[in-house]
């Protein structure tokens, strides 16, 4: 099953690369994407703006359908020169202004799929329970506008953590075993429980037959949607000092507080 059949039946999902396979298996998920969505939003925290763009170019792309936010340039250059299709944001570190430019971006383009590149540099700057909140709070925000979104993430050990609270809060995590087809996938999904052996197969035969169920029907692709009259409330990133700031305050010693307090410096 290709990423088309399933973002037709999951709105969210999220994507699991090896390592070692990695740069061949992004540039298939977005060409295959690039061909099956008018409008693409690609939130890069890998690569920067130029870059990307002649990548995307090299592989048959068709630029016309993106808009990019670009998340590492400004960390090399302060004022990078502006482009039509990319918003750049300070720092991949910088959830909030991810998350109003993320707003901004669908407000304006009203794109079909965003695709988040990549969780595993969040987790660079981010613990596990910061970046799953940072996830939640970007796919109310998808699941509002009536948009599909795909979250890439490596498969290594760092990550487990967060793909552990993936399964809970997309629709769909798969895993990708090899780079030749993207059809080959394995679905996360928690186990499930075996059947016990029947212990008579006179008491088998004599249940009564369980009631046929109706075939699942596929969830079918929601109409493009116009944004939202009212804003949705953007993630806010919770500060990194507070806690050290605060012991500092706790151990100062009163009289320099006192000091202070009655001798402002000059």
């Amino acid at each position: 099953m290709g990423i088309k059949e399933d973002l037709m039946k999951n709105r969210t999902i999220s994507i699991i690369f090896p390592i070692k396979d990695y740069p061949i298996l992004i540039d298939e998920v977005v060409k295959e994407i690039s061909e099956n969505f008018r409008k693409i939003l690609f939130v890069s925290l890998n690569n920067l703006y130029n870059p990307l763009k002649r990548r995307l170019e090299k592989i048959g792309t068709d630029l016309r359908k993106f808009t990019f936010i670009d998340c590492v340039t400004k960390t090399a250059v302060p004022q990078p020169q502006e482009h039509d299709d990319c918003i750049y944001v300070s720092s991949p570190s910088a959830l909030t202004e991810i998350s109003i430019a993320i707003t901004k971006t669908i407000q304006n383009t009203y794109p079909d799929i965003i695709i988040f590149d990549s969780l595993s540099t969040l987790l660079i700057y981010e613990d596990a329970m910061t970046s799953g909140q940072f996830v939640h709070s970007l796919t109310n925000k998808i699941n509002a506008f009536g948009i599909s979104a795909v979250f890439t993430i490596l498969d290594a050990e760092k990550e487990q953590a967060l793909i552990k609270d993936l399964n809970m809060i997309l629709d769909k995590v798969i895993r990708v075993s090899a780079p030749s087809n993207l059809g080959q996938t394995e679905q996360q999904s928690p186990p499930r429980p075996q059947p016990q052996p029947q212990a008579d197969s006179q008491q088998e035969q004599s249940m009564p037959a369980a009631p046929e169920q109706e075939p699942m029907q596929e969830k079918q692709p929601q109409p493009e949607q116009a944004h939202l009259e009212e804003p949705q409330e953007e993630f806010q990133q919770p500060p990194k000092e507070a806690k050290s700031s605060e012991s500092a305050s706790e151990n100062k010693p009163k009289s320099q507080e006192e000091e202070e307090t009655h001798h402002p410096s000059q």
